[in-house]
């Protein structure tokens, strides 16, 4: 097995004393989708290798039922003002400026939260550094998707945000390409999410739903947000044209949350392909109970037309479970090390794969699953990624040079 990366050597002994760091982003809950597992995994290795970080974000309905799970991190929850759909923290320049942060690190855009971190910039020109984390907002889909509302938000706050901004995040080369195709010349560190695999070995009971499965199906599994974005008609109707002529049964389950109306539009779906007994909606599924979904699915399944760098394929990936993903997930390494099978994101493309992984037997599913293992403790693992990034946060402090991550094409 391969071993971990070693962690960030003190910050004493790399010569460079502790940073302050802001991370800020719309909420501190699941609600923020993968920015809840990764972001919070991210400053928490952070805090660990001795920097000082504080949290920033908008307080909503369920923030106290989570802070816990930010431990032991300082949150700094704010009230929003205006639509909360926006994002608008009340107060949040003046807390960074009583700060005094070396680093403000955004992970989002297209929300007011940008308008405040740049005016923190704008206002502290020989203070801190201000980091930007599109987090995938900047691809093709993504900016056709709501594309009024984002010309609004560009000429309102977030051209600022950008003009303002000393280094951008990307998460893969992908994204690196989209950021620049955007116009956009500020450096960019490119630096991936990644995976607790501490956690990954946990024992969990079976799920009940997965008893309720007839014995010898095969079972697919979606995890993430019910939103256009990700495709899930293409998985329906992929699984609807598979069902005829598959070597095995297959079911489709389901987990996430999503706008009401758009989860109508997929059990209407679901009804007019006549995949009611082979289509699950579990619901949202947390810690534990994800990772026992993913360990007891033959195959985990993303038909997604934009991702930044979906969490839930490489904790799929974790737990040896092989992934049919489309190439909009940009997880073409995965495919590569053969963790997983890469297709267009349409039907055609989505089905062909689908059919592929049908033709494994047992044995095939488990090698695939085990590359996926081995993938994600080579190139995922925490230490070395919160490494990377407080590279960057040093470098842009003085305290360094410019990491080899950092592209200033």
């Amino acid at each position: 097995m391969t071993t971990e990366p070693e962690k960030e050597p003190p910050l004493e002994a790399s010569g460079a004393g502790p940073l302050r760091i802001a991370t800020a982003l719309d909420t501190i809950t699941p609600r923020a989708g993968g920015l809840f597992h990764s972001v919070r995994s991210l400053s928490q290795g952070l805090s660990e290798a001795g920097h000082q970080v504080t949290v920033f974000a908008v307080d909503d309905v369920d923030s106290g039922s989570v802070r816990a799970d930010w431990a032991p991190l300082e949150i700094r929850l704010l009230r929003p003002r205006g639509p909360r759909r926006l994002g608008f923290p009340s107060g949040l320049v003046r807390e960074l400026q009583r700060g005094s942060y070396d680093v403000v690190h955004q992970h989002g855009i297209w929300q007011a939260m940008s308008h405040s971190t740049a005016r923190w910039r704008s206002d502290t020109p020989a203070g801190g550094a201000l980091v930007l984390s599109p987090r995938g907002m900047l691809d093709p889909w993504g900016l056709k998707h709501g594309r009024f509302k984002k010309w609004i938000a560009h000429a309102t706050y977030q051209r600022r945000a950008f003009s303002r901004s000393d280094c951008l995040h990307a998460l893969n080369e992908a994204e690196l390409r989209a950021i620049r195709s955007f116009g956009l010349r500020t450096p960019v560190a490119v630096i991936p999410n990644g995976v607790d695999l501490s956690t990954t070995e946990s024992a969990t009971e079976r799920p009940a739903w997965r008893d309720e499965i007839p014995a010898g199906c095969r079972v697919a599994l979606f995890v993430g947000r019910l939103h256009p974005k990700k495709g899930l008609p293409i998985a329906l109707r992929a699984l609807s044209a598979l069902t005829p002529t598959s070597r095995h049964a297959w079911h489709l389950a389901i987990a996430g949350w999503g706008i009401a109306s758009y989860v109508r539009e997929l059990e209407t779906l679901v009804s007019e392909l006549d995949l009611t007994e082979r289509v699950h909606f579990l619901g949202p599924l947390f810690r534990d109970d994800k990772l026992a979904a993913l360990r007891v699915s033959d195959l985990f399944v993303l038909p997604s037309l934009s991702e930044g760098h979906p969490m839930a394929a490489l904790e799929a990936l974790a737990q040896r479970t092989p992934a049919l993903l489309t190439d909009q997930c940009h997880l073409e390494s995965a495919s590569e090390a053969g963790a997983s099978l890469s297709t267009e994101a349409s039907l055609d493309g989505f089905l062909a794969g689908w059919k592929a992984i049908d033709q494994l037997d047992a044995a095939g599913l488990q090698v695939m699953g085990d590359r996926g293992r081995r993938y994600v403790e080579e190139s995922c693992g925490w230490p070395d990624i919160v490494e990377k990034m407080g590279s960057v946060y040093r470098w842009l402090a003085g305290n360094g040079e410019m990491p080899s991550c950092v592209d200033t094409s």
